[in-house]
């Protein structure tokens, strides 16, 4: 699952896929038709508190034989720092800047050097994986085991 964000990592994932002629893949359209997942807040929230809820029934685990597919980080390296975005992404809440306004929550680990990619594509993940395994409108039935 890709975000579709302003640097069109979607469209290059794609467009790369098709040039590889890769089969039995599926690119998700879940950003009003565009390629990819939009992460606005309401989307990141819905992320946030869903791989929150994984977290914390202790449903979310590293495969032993975990694959890593850059030859400049190992598995273990993966994990370390997965696990230390994890640990600073965070809820944000900006007060109301008057009395008819609502206060704005914002998540993310992007403090300094420190990014949050890792669990940004966690939680895309955990997203598409419960919108896949829902789907209510067929959209994705045809990719589904029988």
């Amino acid at each position: 699952m890709v975000e579709s964000n302003l640097g069109n990592e979607a469209h290059h994932t794609r467009n790369y896929l098709r040039a590889q002629q890769i089969r039995n893949i599926k690119i998700m359209h879940e950003d009003r038709g565009r390629v990819g997942f939009r992460t606005d807040h309401r989307m990141k929230h819905t992320m946030a508190m869903a791989t929150n809820e994984l977290v914390r029934r202790n449903q979310i685990r590293f495969h032993r034989d975990m694959v890593v597919c850059d030859e400049k980080r190992s598995a273990e390296d993966l994990r370390n720092k997965l696990t230390s975005q994890l640990r600073s992404f965070m809820r944000i809440v900006h007060p109301a800047k008057n009395p008819w306004q609502q206060a704005r929550v914002f998540f993310h680990g992007k403090f300094g050097p420190n990014k949050d990619d890792l669990v940004m594509t966690l939680m895309l993940n955990v997203e598409a994986n419960q919108l896949f395994a829902s789907d209510i409108d067929g959209k994705y039935a045809q990719y589904k085991p029988h």
